[in-house]
């Protein structure tokens, strides 16, 4: 494995530990990339006040100095590299405030980040929205030029996951989004009507035929074709890849143009259902300078898109059992090797959802990086640098950690990034990344 070894942090976190913490990491793992939080707070960064009037919603910016390019002076001399990360299409908390950025279902709706499982998503924005679009592509070039960072890494650049609502595929319906797809070429009412007509099958699933399809064991496109859809659903997928795609390219750009030597990125969905969520990897080979399995949040961006889909299924359908519907669904998508629960009770009512995302208990997690951070690699023709996110913070015990680390060791990904939580994070899982990185073979 390259050396790039980073961490998510923030400076205030840092600069009140006086970087002992952060010459800890440097001795022990060989830590040379800090990745700064994910928003205007203190002395994390500051826009530029004509940036802000361009934001079309509140942002929580200080009014005291934000000391951003001091902490950055002290991190290069330590031969630190700096990024900023960003959420682009994401609101955690006052999102119900700005209806008019909302994504919105077929029918208009919005679709709430509550969910049912215990994991409440961040209220997502149009992606389409040109006004949140305008800001962003303004904040990349305002930060690049009054900061001297390193780079830029984006987050929340796709779609919200279908685990935690089904509905999250069936949307963006806005008029915004319907002028967006006659410009790149889609016939937005065409593929609404398609979608809406799969929408509607799924909710009419007759329990015979679902036990008979079951039984011979069907793959992706098996469902596909007894499902009835059409030219259009795929025309649905690949607008919405192509929809975060020109964003991309748009901020990248913006970022480039402000200094050419920028690194700039995106964390990328985990490639079993980043197609799903707007991303299709190959993509970010020509608007990204690396990619970024985000396989730290393994159980609710893998597992849970099953637990929804068969919720969904057993509330439209009655009779149908969760050993056909999980079954079934786990071989459609390629999980079928890992002898996973086909009963959502024990799903459902795994210790500490939605912590468990994190946790080496009874399920594989940990196999299940293993197998995304490999077809990651298999996605992309190897030419940009990729760097596989993972936890690696209080709730992962050491041996869940060093396994991890070894996926992607083995993955001979460019780089590791790593979730400590509060620096240094548990040193028992210090060790463990240590143990790896400096192993041999």
């Amino acid at each position: 494995m390259k050396r790039l070894v980073g961490v998510y942090t923030g400076s205030a976190e840092i600069l009140q530990k006086e970087w002992k913490t952060v010459e800890y990491l440097k001795d022990e793992i060989g830590l040379n990339l800090i990745i700064l939080g994910a928003g205007p707070a203190g002395d994390k960064w500051s826009p530029s006040p004509d940036v802000i009037s361009k934001a079309p919603f509140k942002l929580p910016v200080s009014k005291e100095p934000d000391g951003l390019n001091k902490f950055l002076k002290q991190a290069h001399k330590r031969d630190l590299d700096v990024w900023i990360c960003i959420a682009l299409y994401a609101e955690m908390d006052s999102g119900p405030n700005y209806p008019e950025l909302m994504f919105r279902d077929f029918e208009g709706r919005v679709v709430e980040p509550v969910s049912k499982y215990g994991m409440s998503w961040a209220w997502s924005w149009c992606p389409s929205n040109e006004r949140v679009r305008s800001y962003n592509e303004a904040l990349l070039y305002d930060l690049a030029r009054k900061y001297d960072i390193d780079g830029f890494t984006l987050t929340h650049h796709r779609y919200s996951p279908i685990g935690h609502s089904i509905y999250n595929l069936f949307g963006c319906g806005c008029g915004e989004c319907e002028r967006a797809a006659s410009k790149l070429g889609y016939d937005f009412g065409r593929m609404r009507d398609s979608m809406l007509k799969l929408l509607q099958k799924l909710k009419q699933i007759d329990a015979g035929k679902m036990s008979e399809i079951a039984e011979l064991t069907p793959g992706f496109l098996d469902f596909f074709y007894h499902l009835g859809s059409d030219a259009e659903v795929l025309d649905w997928l690949n607008f919405r890849c192509d929809l975060i795609q020109s964003g991309m390219k748009r901020y990248y750009e913006a970022a480039k143009r402000a200094r050419e030597e920028l690194v700039v990125g995106s964390d990328n969905f985990p490639p079993t259902f980043s197609m799903i969520s707007g991303h299709r990897y190959r993509d970010f080979e020509g608007n990204a300078d690396f990619l970024s399995p985000l396989l730290s949040h393994i159980m609710i961006f893998t597992l849970f898109n099953f637990i929804e889909l068969a919720t969904r299924l057993k509330e439209w359908n009655k009779g149908l059992s969760d050993e056909k519907i999980l079954g079934s669904l786990y071989r459609a998508f390629g999980y079928d090797s890992f002898d996973l629960p086909v009963n959502l009770s024990l799903l459902l009512e795994h210790p500490k959802l939605p912590s468990s995302d994190y946790s080496e208990t009874r399920l594989p997690l940990g196999d299940i990086v293993r197998y995304e951070i490999l077809k990651a690699k298999s996605f992309v023709s190897g030419t940009t640098p990729m760097y596989g996110i993972i936890a690696a913070h209080s709730q992962l015990n050491p041996t869940a950690v060093e396994k991890r680390a070894v996926a992607m060791k083995d993955a001979k990904v460019d780089g590791i990034i790593l979730q400590l939580g509060p620096l240094p994070g548990p040193l028992e899982n210090v060790a463990a990344i240590k143990r790896v990185l400096h192993s041999t073979g």
